[in-house]
């Protein structure tokens, strides 16, 4: 994981969490995040034939909503409590966007085992024929920050069930 852009958001939680990778991000702020498959053994980039990337606990507190943008993905489910958005220029197409309120009470620990709120606020994206990809992460006006849940497959996409 390699920040493209500069980071603003507090990194001592940025953690670990259950099954996820949690990354938070200051409200007012947006960071591109490189993420690359390396070979354990030589450190050397991996390509795979896919890898799928969800974006959990997209929601909104008060004015603050979260939003993600990948780039170069092939296939893209998400929750009803997530907005797909159309925008000009880049090479992505779309912009998501967390409708629902949430806090840290309704967070996921996992992709797999969702319930139905947590579905809702789920992103997941397929990438194909790489070894990196790049996604791009947002918190829109306000105060304090926001914490993105970042997994694997999840019951919007399993691995490979797009192909």
């Amino acid at each position: 994981m390699k920040f493209k852009s500069p980071y603003s958001g507090k990194t001592a939680s940025n953690v670990v969490f259950g099954d996820l990778f949690q990354l938070n991000l200051q409200a007012n702020s947006t960071v591109t995040i490189e993420f690359q498959l390396v070979d354990s053994s030589t450190t050397q980039p991996r390509q795979v034939d896919e890898v799928v990337m969800s974006v959990l606990d997209l929601d909104t507190s008060g004015s603050v909503h979260q939003r993600v943008r990948a780039h170069g993905f092939k296939a893209v489910h998400h929750g009803d409590g997530v907005k797909r958005e159309q925008v000009v220029g880049g090479d992505s197409p779309y912009l998501f966007r967390g409708i629902n309120p949430g806090d840290h009470t309704n967070n996921p620990d996992n992709s797999v085992f969702l319930s139905p709120k947590q579905l809702n606020n789920t992103v997941t994206f397929a990438f194909v024929k790489t070894s990196s990809w790049e996604i791009t992460f947002e918190v829109t006006e306000g105060a304090g920050g926001r914490n993105f849940m970042l997994g694997g497959e999840s019951e919007l996409m399993p691995a490979m069930a797009h192909c």
